[in-house]
């Protein structure tokens, strides 16, 4: 163990070292890099603030909330710290492209390193069984000034439970829905609900549950006085026989005037191990029955199998969209291999077959001291320089490939 501390410990040396030799070339710890690990490592693009109420849950399992059994709870406050800082190395861009032109592979690589800080709290109050408040606010660290941004908030709600049936959640909130995992997630319809306000409501029907939610965004809502036009209102509903859920969605916005309306349904199964999702998404608008739809067809599967513990996914999408860069054949793969020396190894691949592009993003990541740890990622992009995954590369800097070393320094309280 003393000596995997000590290799931890040369690791972070060397990182440190190569850091500040590189610092001329400074760039932000962006959420590219951030998503890069975190999907490698979990294989989900989920929102992490959608967390199901204790209400919520408890209705899900039947017909109405055990008021006595949730109780009440003093004030609870938690927070985190999160430090980060790395380098990274690579190519601008591919030798002999276009947009390389007589550039050789000497006059094409470089190398930034990149810090960030930040910090968020959340506080957490039931003084009734009924009533619960939650809020959570964050400050980062702004890379550009060197200094803290003020605190912005990341959710603020409260939650209502009526007649031990229905239930309500009124403020910015989280919520995810839709069964994409890899490539983008087309049934999400409540995508923007983060951005804005909601009331949403979740009631037991026949044997499964009813949500609806009505939100707006300051993007959405036009003057100081919305009107019923200006908001969106969706509802999803499921339905669990045995081992398989069938479900639906719908969204609808008037002010949204090409396809107002979208409309999605699901189906989930397992069979030991393996995890299926299916799941078909359109855009329509009904004043004109003749416009194209926008449409989305994915499957995806999830399999644990193995002692040690391998990981695996597998994603499938096809949609036909007007607006969207990710229209035509799409196909992803995730690999989370057991743990080799210390080090969790993790490779991703995602390729658009219409324009022959895709990333790579292979990474390994292992924990070097108590709160510290420590990742290498070697991520990827190929195909014609206007494509979707090179326009909107995960390799930071917008380059095209690069090695990665980044330590984090995290503490929860």
């Amino acid at each position: 163990m003393l000596q995997g501390m000590h290799h931890g410990w040369r690791l972070a040396g060397l990182i440190l070292m190569f850091g500040i030799w590189m610092m001329p070339g400074v760039v932000r710890a962006d959420d590219d890099l951030d998503d890069m690990f975190s999907v490698a490592d979990d294989f989900s693009e989920e929102s992490q603030d959608d967390q199901p109420s204790e209400d919520e849950a408890a209705a899900e399992a039947g017909d109405a909330v055990d008021l006595d059994a949730l109780g009440t709870r003093e004030p609870r406050f938690r927070g985190t710290v999160n430090l980060e800082g790395g380098v990274l190395y690579g190519l601008d861009d591919w030798p002999g492209s276009s947009a390389a032109g007589d550039d050789g592979l000497a006059d094409l690589h470089s190398g930034s390193a990149f810090y960030d800080m930040s910090t968020r709290f959340s506080l957490d109050v039931r003084p009734r069984s009924h009533i619960r408040f939650f809020g959570s606010a964050e400050i980062e660290l702004d890379s550009d000034e060197l200094d803290f941004k003020p605190y912005s908030i990341r959710e603020l709600f409260l939650d209502y439970t009526l007649a031990d049936t229905w239930f309500f959640r009124v403020g910015k909130q989280g919520m995810t829905w839709g069964q994409g995992r890899l490539l983008g997630n087309p049934g999400n319809l409540v995508s923007g609900i983060g951005d804005g306000i909601a009331v949403r409501s979740f009631v037991p029907l026949a044997g499964s549950g009813l949500t609806s939610v009505l939100f707006a965004t300051g993007e959405d809502v036009q003057g100081s006085s919305p009107g019923p036009q200006d908001f969106t209102y969706a509802a999803q509903y499921d339905y669990s026989i045995g081992n398989y859920t069938l479900g639906g969605a719908l969204r609808y916005r008037h002010a949204d005037e090409l396809r107002p309306l979208y409309a999605a349904a699901f189906a989930r199964t397992s069979f030991g191990p393996l995890d299926l999702n299916l799941e078909g998404v359109a855009g329509i608008d009904p004043q004109d029955p003749h416009e194209q739809p926008n449409y989305w067809l994915l499957g995806n599967i999830f399999w644990e199998f193995g002692d040690p513990l391998w990981r695996l996914i597998a994603e499938y999408q096809y949609g036909e969209s007007a607006t969207a860069r990710t229209a035509g054949h799409q196909s992803g793969l995730g690999v989370r291999a057991p743990r080799i020396a210390g080090w969790t190894p993790a490779l991703q691949w995602k390729h658009s077959w219409s324009e022959q592009a895709g990333e790579v993003v292979a990474g390994i990541d292992r924990s070097l001291a108590p709160n510290l740890r420590g990742s290498v990622g070697v991520p990827v992009t190929y195909g014609p320089s206007s494509s979707y995954y090179r326009v909107e590369s995960e390799v930071p800097g917008d380059r095209v490939a690069a090695v990665v070393l980044r330590l984090n320094i995290s503490m929860d309280f």
